[in-house]
């Protein structure tokens, strides 16, 4: 059952809502890409949720490190790579109307971006993009894991 509210401290699995198949995961590979990848239960797909500055950050169970975007918070370039870095992005989480949640934030150009799992869900690469409603590849379920 998804959660209906983010707990500061808590630890999630977190899902898209387009590609059940589709976790977020801290990559082996180099442990900074975040990619979408089947569920497997790993300390590298689990994600401590803190409430922090009007927002959330997202702290890897794993590596200590926080989702984040390639070039920063206040990147705009559409399909910029989400990350993991030592320094911590402040996401807006906003309830979609299906329970799921939206990432985003407000780029330098004013634009909100949005956590996005690419080609309409599809993946493994997590992006930023425009946000885009309804669509449910930037939607995310967040289950206690």
């Amino acid at each position: 059952m998804p959660t209906q509210e983010l707990q500061s401290g808590h630890r999630y699995k977190v899902t898209n809502l387009k590609n059940k198949d589709a976790c977020l995961d801290l990559s082996g590979a180099d442990n900074r890409s975040i990619i979408g990848y089947g569920w497997h239960g790993g300390d590298n797909q689990k994600w401590e949720a803190k409430s922090e500055s009007g927002g959330w950050t997202l702290k890897n169970v794993a590596s200590g490190s926080f989702i984040s975007v390639e070039g920063g918070q206040g990147n705009s370039q559409d399909g910029s790579k989400i990350i993991a870095e030592k320094s911590p992005t402040v996401w807006n989480m906003e309830k979609d109307e299906n329970g799921s949640m939206r990432m985003s934030y407000k780029a330098s150009d004013g634009s909100d971006k949005s956590v996005d799992l690419i080609r309409h869900g599809e993946g493994p690469d997590v992006t930023i993009w425009d946000s885009w409603k309804p669509g449910s590849n930037q939607c995310w379920q967040f289950d206690e894991a």
